[in-house]
Parts: structure tokens; sequence; C-alpha cells
């Protein structure tokens, strides 16, 4: 049912955790920044996509990083599609998508 990666064991993982497919979810696309000037570049070009985003540093870590989160339905190929897109987008910047998440009632 689900593709044999780590994008796919998340989805079975959710699945397994009784996460409703049927219904759309807020997911957070994770994206890693090389600085501060690079958050600030990626954070305004999401921006102008009409993407909800949000940046932070993590002191612990000493990253730069930002958040965004797109309402949509937990499936394998538009979580793919969306992660190719942010990368495309920020890639530029010296940034890169760094995974996703979702949190589950």
């Amino acid at each position: 049912m689900f593709p044999n990666d780590e994008d796919g064991q998340v989805l079975k993982s959710l699945k397994k955790e009784g996460a409703d497919f049927s219904q759309r979810h807020d997911v957070d696309f994770h994206i890693a920044c090389a600085d501060e000037d690079s958050l600030q570049a990626t954070l305004t070009v999401l921006h102008h996509n009409d993407f909800q985003v949000e940046g932070f540093y993590d002191e612990e870590y000493d990253d730069w990083d930002c958040t965004v989160q797109v309402n949509m339905l937990l499936e394998y190929q538009p979580i793919m599609d969306m992660q190719e897109k942010l990368d495309k987008l920020v890639k530029p910047f010296d940034a890169y998508s760094d995974g996703w998440g979702v949190m589950i009632d």
C-alpha cells in the first residue's frame, strides 16, 4: 500500500496510529537553511508563493530552519511533489527540503 522508503514508512506508521487518511491534515514541511541570510531569503520566496511559513533559529543545534504548513491529504505522491516544489523554490538560497511531519490527534 505504501512505498518502501522513509516517507512510505512514515505514512504506514500514521495509518497504524489511526490517522484518518480521508481527511485533510496540516502537514509541516521542514526547510533547512545555511544561515540567517538564507533563512530570510527563503521566507521571502515562500511568502511570495503564498505559503504559510515560520522561520526560527534552533540554538541547541545551531540551525536556521523554517516550517511550511500545507493543508492536504496524507497521500504519498502529493507529499513527494510538495517536497520537490519547495526544494526547487529554496535551493537558490542555500536551503533544502528536510522532511515533513504531521500531528495526529
